[in-house]
């Protein structure tokens, strides 16, 4: 894909360092997948070179330490996984799979420790 000098710009200041660098192109936004400080991450630019949001995979352990102890308090699940930090407007969530007495929900998690249940997973 062709990449608009806007979007380029914008991208090569804010992740200077990425490598691994894959563009893609929808309607109405650009999308990158690259490798930053070890990590895979996803940028999205609309095509005036603003950053709309970055979205990364993490483990439970790089979750936020005021969530971990908010989600061991409530004794929510025994198990949890499929975690993606999303930013969007300076503002990080964590949407994660959430799975308790066999049922497993998609939930999202703010880093104080308000959840909200987004959907019931079928198996």
């Amino acid at each position: 894909m062709r990449v608009n000098a806007s979007i380029l710009s914008a991208f090569q200041k804010e992740f200077s360092s990425a490598s691994h660098i894959e563009w893609n192109a929808e309607k109405d936004y650009a999308r990158v997948i690259f490798v930053y400080n070890n990590s895979r991450v996803a940028a999205y630019y609309n095509y005036d070179g603003v950053l709309l949001g970055t979205a990364r995979n993490i483990t439970f352990s790089q979750l936020p330490l005021s969530l971990i102890k908010e989600l061991s308090v409530r004794n929510l699940a025994t198990a949890f996984y499929d975690i993606t930090e999303v930013t969007k407007n300076d503002i990080t969530n964590y949407y994660m799979t959430v799975e308790k007495k066999n049922k497993k929900f998609l939930v999202c998690a703010s880093a104080s420790g308000s959840m909200e249940i987004i959907k019931k997973i079928k198996e």
